[in-house]
């Protein structure tokens, strides 16, 4: 005999229809087994309902608090350290880029020693650019502010850069802040 919607019906415990409700009431009256289940299932509920209810343990709400404030600043650092390192790898990448950009117009090695000390100046006066803004700003901030700022300091740098890749004499330009 096929038990199949009578038992989930039996055990879902919700209203049913007026047409299915009739349906099962006619397969428990010739079923052997599905009554069985019914009740069953009836003082299985009936000693659920019956259980007291568990108490915590006292502090859990506290402990919990206190373990999902660790966990948001856990993810917080993350998400900084994360915004920092892509910060420096694009800073490294950019001036990796600009050297080898730049590699065929320096007249010898001399010139292009000092235009690596001069780019890594730069990236110190950066880095000293960037630990004073993470220092005015004591208190931790939101992703979203890390994000505007990431994106407006790469809209500057990108604008930037285009303004130095656009310069009609680069060569004299690079050549003349060197001497």
């Amino acid at each position: 005999m096929n038990h199949q919607p009578f038992e989930e019906w039996l055990l879902a415990g919700e209203e049913l229809e007026s047409a299915d409700q009739l349906a099962l009431d006619q397969h428990l009256e010739t079923c052997p087994e599905c009554p069985k289940l019914a009740r069953a299932w009836q003082e299985v509920r009936t000693e659920i309902r019956r259980a007291p209810l568990a108490t915590p343990v006292p502090g859990f709400s506290a402990r919990f608090a206190e373990r999902l404030e660790q966990e948001a600043a856990r993810k917080q650092r993350r998400v900084t350290w994360l915004v920092l390192g892509l910060f420096l790898l694009a800073g490294v990448g950019g001036g990796i880029y600009m050297i080898f950009q730049q590699a065929g117009s320096f007249p010898g090695p001399a010139q292009a020693v000092l235009a690596l000390v001069k780019a890594i100046e730069d990236l110190s006066t950066t880095g000293r650019l960037l630990t004073a803004m993470i220092r005015f700003f004591p208190v931790p901030l939101t992703l979203g502010v890390w994000i505007a700022t990431a994106s407006s300091l790469l809209f500057w740098t990108l604008i930037w850069f285009m303004l130095i890749w656009r310069l009609p004499n680069r060569k004299g330009v690079l050549n003349e802040s060197i001497a």
